[in-house]
């Protein structure tokens, strides 16, 4: 038996080995996650405004044209348990942190980031940004143990013989939604739509608790909280639950009355936003992104230390008379 074990250890070494050297040089890509990572922890110190949230904020705000030092810290998919674990694990190295900018929408307010197509991305959280108590599974610690085999060897080989990375965000995070030609507004609309309606099985109650911790959290380091729901299209706005809709504006509105330290925007069916500012139903492209991020500085300028006295208790909710 022993000489079984030695003979089956040497017959496995250089399989194992060979995994490890993958395993590794997979982690070394560029990617979105390490990088925000980085740029947080090593100049935290310079940053005035924090964006999180999920595609809607990725996509949506350009952190370099809200006339403050910012970085997008948001991601695809990203829930609003993950927001919170990445405000507690980069809050203390933003000493001149003086809002946080989050969506807070009908996609956002019932999901979970494991219970959607994205749920891949949990190993990118536990990886690369310092919450490993994320990880599920085994699957979400390691790369590759993530998509098809022939899909990890093509990452390997672009990288290491072409040069190409996993880094698609700006240099202060988020990036512009991409225009799709000829696409269908209506079936965009539809199919969104029915990914983001939850139901019953909805994290509302828990996401929030976290949306809470969130506010809670900046109160204690005097730092103000913008919430905003994000415009969409109508052909995503007609095919709402009416139910989960209003959650989804009731929940904003009580946090802040509840605080006293945020403010909430309801944009989904802003009347500025029109059909070439999208890329698709929910999402905005560049021009959208260039106004709502006009709309979002100029609520920090009003409502923030950079406009006014940030230790103002004082709560707003605004929204546009057309609605969905």
């Amino acid at each position: 038996m022993r000489w079984f074990i030695i003979r089956f250890l040497l017959f496995a070494a250089p399989l194992l080995l060979l995994l490890a050297g993958m395993e590794c040089a997979l982690r070394r890509i560029p990617n979105n996650y390490a990088y925000t990572d980085a740029q947080l922890m090593q100049h935290g110190a310079a940053i005035q405004v924090l964006v999180l949230g999920n595609s809607h904020a990725y996509n949506g705000v350009d952190p370099e044209s809200l006339g403050v030092r910012a970085y997008n810290a948001a991601n695809i998919s990203q829930d609003h348990r993950l927001d919170r674990a990445l405000l507690e694990r980069y809050i203390d190295g933003l000493p001149d942190l003086k809002y946080i900018v989050l969506p807070v929408s009908y996609a956002s307010i019932g999901s979970r980031i494991e219970d959607s197509q994205e749920a891949w991305r949990t190993k990118n959280y536990v990886l690369y940004m310092g919450l490993p108590k994320f990880a599920r599974s085994t699957e979400d610690r390691f790369e590759l143990l993530n998509g098809e085999k022939k899909y990890v060897v093509r990452r390997l080989w672009k990288h290491w013989a072409r040069g190409h990375d996993d880094l698609s965000c700006g240099p202060h995070g988020g990036a512009p939604g991409q225009v799709r030609p000829n696409l269908d507004m209506e079936a965009s609309g539809a199919t969104s739509a029915k990914r983001h309606t939850k139901g019953t099985a909805g994290a509302y109650e828990e996401n929030n608790m976290e949306l809470e911790r969130i506010i809670r959290l900046a109160q204690q380091r005097n730092v103000r909280v913008l919430l905003f729901a994000p415009p969409a299209y109508s052909t995503y706005r007609t095919k709402l639950d009416p139910q989960q809709l209003a959650l989804s504006r009731s929940i904003p509105e009580m946090l802040i009355n509840a605080t006293g330290n945020a403010t909430y925007l309801d944009l989904m069916a802003d009347p500025r936003f029109v059909l070439s500012d999208f890329a698709n139903s929910d999402h905005l492209n560049a021009t959208g992104r260039a106004k709502l991020t006009r709309i979002l500085s100029s609520q920090l300028t009003m409502q923030s230390g950079m406009g006014v006295d940030a230790s103002s208790d004082s709560t707003h909710v605004t929204r546009p008379a057309l609605e969905p």
